[in-house]
């Protein structure tokens, strides 16, 4: 027994617990490097010789034992040797000898040096500590591929086992299910290049579903392994792909419509020199987008831009580009396509435009061009973007004469008394200045000036238009605003730019009471002064949401009691002389 002691290196110690005395084997004191004539044999010294933070778990596994719970007592501990060190020992007992009361008496046991291994298993279990800060702090969790059992392992990382999977081990298909759509097959490749030995390592960017169903993006990287299995890390990078993806969205995207801006379809035109695709080319504008900015606001442009956008986007659905390269302008880049295709796709994106719920309606020109592959590619742009001009330049005068009437469309459809009122305003005026001595254009502007007149009301709420009662100071101030919208609309068409100025000021007064500019007398325009008499006339005579018509005798009485206040004098007496012949 001795040798068998001696040949394991055990060392043997018998434990009278009723007199608290040891009797301690000789490979006892080599283990703990003591001699034994002044080692002072008693448990008392024995436990003063533990390390303070293992003597409360020395006492528990004690008293456990002393109390019949655990068979055994078992438990490793620092010990203090005279080589002036901690060496930890394994100490493994059993009470032998129990009294009547079931107390215990005799122990024994045996000790042996487990220094080495507890070291190296408490450097491991540092490092594995430190790993695992290290992949919880940045995100990183292990993984295992086994290719013949079809399942996945997860090992640490926070992300890994507490937002991403919730779980430690799953089968490989669930895990790709995981992987969105438009990244599977590029994780499978990597996979494969993998299983194939075509690559000794991997690294992959997708995206996978969390367990709050969200996608998130990760990095994979992974090496062939023995038994069949691929291992690697993921690395979450989900805030600094997102974050990349908006620096690249701010520097190669419109604001605005979310499509391309003109510096990457620039950098893309460019980068063609060297292809030997077919590609075709269109430029487009959008005609209107000025009047919409003028007269509405550029809220009401945007708005235009956006519905623009997105009709590009469902109209060219297979384009390779579609990039806003100006304010109202755009391009389309295609592959393995044709003229007569794009010019196809043009209708329907004509037909949609038409469509387009806005205050005034808008058009679209455009110009395409094949891409030649021993071309400079700029060279069919510029080609594009010419017969663009040209569309424009020769379909001008007839858009303009659509878009007039497109625009007393608008007028009827908004309020069918202001399209009504206009055409009487317009045959009476016309009656009156007919024995006039007055130039054409005079005559000319005078009509559209009848017509036009009332133009801003196209961006008054028919609430208010139509409104029964009287307006409060919201209301008021808000119609008080169409003369300044007419006048922008008018600006900006070549036909209505003559009478701008008269739109602005047709509710000015004699007195200078009127709006906008507060004009007095003379100052107001000659067809202003006489359009605000008709005007005012048509409009008493005729029915009001907020008031019933009265007759001719009434209305000349009021219009004559207004004369040097709200009209001028002189025009005031001539329109009641002709009224009443």
């Amino acid at each position: 027994m001795k040798r068998f002691l001696h040949a394991t290196r055990l060392a043997s110690y018998q434990w009278n617990i009723r007199d608290n005395t040891l009797k301690l084997s000789h490979e006892w004191f080599e283990m703990v490097g003591m001699n034994a004539t002044t080692y002072e044999v008693s448990n008392q010294e024995w436990s003063k010789r533990i390390h303070p933070e293992d003597r409360d778990l020395v006492q528990k596994k004690l008293h456990a034992h002393f109390q019949k719970e655990t068979e055994w007592f078992q438990v490793s501990y620092r010990y203090w040797s005279d080589h002036r060190q901690w060496i930890w020992i394994e100490d493994c007992g059993q009470v032998v000898e129990w009294d009547h009361e079931g107390n215990p008496i005799q122990m024994v046991g045996f000790n042996r040096d487990v220094t080495d291994a507890m070291i190296e298993k408490l450097t491991l279990t540092e490092t594995n500590e430190m790993l695992q800060l290290a992949a919880d702090v940045s995100n990183l969790w292990i993984y295992c591929i086994n290719i013949k059992e079809h399942r996945v392992q997860f090992q640490g990382g926070a992300k890994g086992d507490k937002v991403l999977f919730g779980k430690e081990d799953m089968e490989l298909k669930d895990f790709m299910d995981r992987v969105h759509p438009n990244e599977r097959q590029t994780v499978s490749d990597a996979f494969a290049q993998l299983r194939d030995q075509r690559k000794e390592k991997a690294r992959v960017q997708f995206r996978l579903r969390d367990n709050k169903r969200h996608w998130r993006w990760v990095e994979a990287s992974g090496r062939w392994s023995v038994g069949n299995k691929v291992i690697g890390v993921f690395r979450d990078v989900d805030e600094e792909v997102r974050r990349l993806k908006e620096l690249d969205r701010l520097a190669n995207r419109d604001l605005l419509t979310g499509l391309f801006n003109r510096n990457a379809f620039e950098r893309k035109l460019n980068g063609f020199s060297t292809s030997v695709e077919k590609r075709v080319i269109a430029v487009c504008d959008v005609d209107g987008l000025k009047i919409l900015n003028d007269a509405f606001g550029h809220l009401m442009g945007d708005r235009m831009l956006r519905f623009f956008s997105m009709s590009l986007d469902e109209v060219f659905v297979h384009a390779e580009m579609i990039a806003r390269i100006g304010g109202d302008e755009f391009a389309i880049i295609e592959k393995n396509t044709t003229l007569e295709t794009m010019e196809d796709q043009f209708s329907e994106l004509k037909r949609r435009v038409e469509g387009f719920d806005l205050p005034v309606q808008v058009g679209v020109s455009y110009g395409i061009a094949e891409m030649d592959s021993l071309q400079d590619p700029n060279l069919a742009y510029k080609k594009a973007e010419d017969l663009m001009y040209r569309q424009k330049h020769l379909e001008n005068f007839v858009k303009r004469g659509e878009y007039m009437q497109a625009l007393l469309i608008k007028m009827q459809a908004k309020d069918p008394e202001i399209q009504n009122h206009a055409i009487r305003l317009k045959s009476a005026i016309n009656k009156f200045i007919e024995s006039k001595s007055l130039e054409a254009n005079d005559k000319k502007e005078l009509e559209l000036l009848a017509q036009f007149h009332d133009i801003g009301k196209l961006n008054v709420a028919n609430q208010i238009l139509q409104k029964q009662k009287g307006l409060n100071h919201r209301e008021k101030v808000e119609i008080k605003r169409h003369p300044e919208i007419g006048y922008r609309i008018a600006r900006s068409l070549p036909e209505l730019a003559g009478i701008a100025h008269e739109v602005l000021t047709h509710h000015e007064r004699w007195d200078g009471k009127g709006y906008p500019l507060h004009l007095k007398g003379e100052e107001i325009p000659y067809k202003v002064r006489l359009l605000s008499i008709f005007d005012y006339y048509d409009s008493i005579t005729h029915d009001r949401p907020y008031r019933p018509a009265i007759g001719k005798e009434d209305a000349l009485k009021r219009i004559e009691k207004s004369a040097g206040k709200r009209f001028d004098p002189d025009l005031t007496q001539e329109f009641i002389s002709y009224m009443k012949r």
